[in-house]
């Protein structure tokens, strides 16, 4: 799988499980002793997750760690998501051009 895929997907896991639990970017970011903008980084992509944040936050969402990832019997990935990714690839692209 595509490093930005799964990036994209384990974002997307978070965002989900943080909007279900009723807590805000803010509420993440104090329980992980980390600033709300590195929240907005991780849920934006545009950070690297830790796995010690993803350990940390399988407890607050008390979830499995394996649940942040796609089942890899399976390997979907949403249409949506790919959309998502090559989206942005484009807009990167784009924005580089002279």
């Amino acid at each position: 799988m595509d490093n930005k895929l799964l990036n994209a997907y384990i974002a997307q896991q978070i965002r989900d499980k943080r909007k279900e639990l009723g807590v805000t970017q803010d509420d993440i970011a104090n329980a992980l002793g980390l600033h709300r903008v590195s929240v907005v980084n991780m849920e934006m992509e545009r950070q690297q997750i830790k796995a010690a944040h993803l350990f940390a936050l399988a407890g607050i969402f008390q979830c499995q760690i394996s649940d942040f990832f796609p089942d890899t019997e399976k390997m979907e990935i949403s249409e949506e998501l790919v959309e998502v990714v090559v989206l942005k690839k484009v807009k990167r692209f784009i924005s580089k051009q002279p």
